[in-house]
């Protein structure tokens, strides 16, 4: 959290195939939790230029 100096947080979710991005840490608490899923695009603050798609870890390698 804020106190840790962690700015944002995921979980990929395997059994819902998503992505759950939780930012903007204040009183301890992250104020802005989102769920991506699908070809939704996420970038991590930390390095805005990478662009990661839910779609593309949940792929068949079949």
């Amino acid at each position: 959290m804020e106190r840790t100096g962690i700015p944002e947080y995921w979980i990929v979710n395997l059994v819902e195939r998503s992505i759950e991005v939780h930012r903007d840490p204040r009183d301890g608490h992250y104020r802005s939790v989102r769920s991506y899923t699908g070809d939704e695009e996420v970038r991590p603050l930390a390095v805005p230029e990478v662009a990661l798609r839910p779609s593309t870890l949940f792929e068949s390698r079949e």
